[in-house]
């Protein structure tokens, strides 16, 4: 899943405000192994394109089994990255990605208290003060294959792209 880079994207505030991106499923077809490898990202990511120039700037949600994306770990848990001029900070949680279980995976960029919120399941699992984006981003979910010829599937009930002032 990979939304349209142009659709939505948006630059860095001059006034105080909130996005927030919030994405609810029901799991991956299947987790990525050393043979079929991937990363999931879901959040606020940087306008300049998609696969892993989109990783350089923003906010977002990383499921990095195998650790493809540089600094990340190799883990089976959700990732809670910020990102700005390529320079990321990385809170690994205790929560696995699932090939079965509904997930509600949200991301609070909010400018005004200079801070990133990511919550699972409504819960608060990191907060972030450092690494935030000025540049321009766009919310977006998308699947990056790094190996094998099998497709990967991620089952999305919905996804939410939020502004608040």
């Amino acid at each position: 899943v990979a939304l349209h880079p142009s659709i939505a994207t948006f630059s860095s505030p001059t006034s105080p405000h909130v996005w927030a991106v919030e994405t609810y499923f029901g799991g991956f077809s299947a987790l990525s192994d050393g043979t079929n490898t991937y990363q999931f990202l879901s959040g606020v990511l940087g306008a300049a394109g998609n696969g892993v120039a989109a990783q350089f700037e923003g906010a977002y949600f990383l499921y990095d089994s195998q650790g493809v994306a540089s600094g990340s770990a190799a883990s089976a848990n959700w990732q809670c990255v910020t990102a700005a001029s390529s320079t990321r900070t990385y809170t690994t949680t205790s929560v696995a990605a699932s090939t079965s279980a509904n997930t509600k995976l949200r991301v609070e960029l909010d400018k005004s208290a200079a801070e990133a919120r990511f919550y699972i399941n409504g819960t608060l699992v990191a907060t972030h003060t450092t690494n935030l984006t000025s540049a321009s981003c766009r919310p977006a979910a998308q699947i990056i294959k790094s190996a094998g010829t099998t497709a990967r599937t991620v089952f999305m009930d919905y996804y939410r792209f939020e502004w608040q002032r």
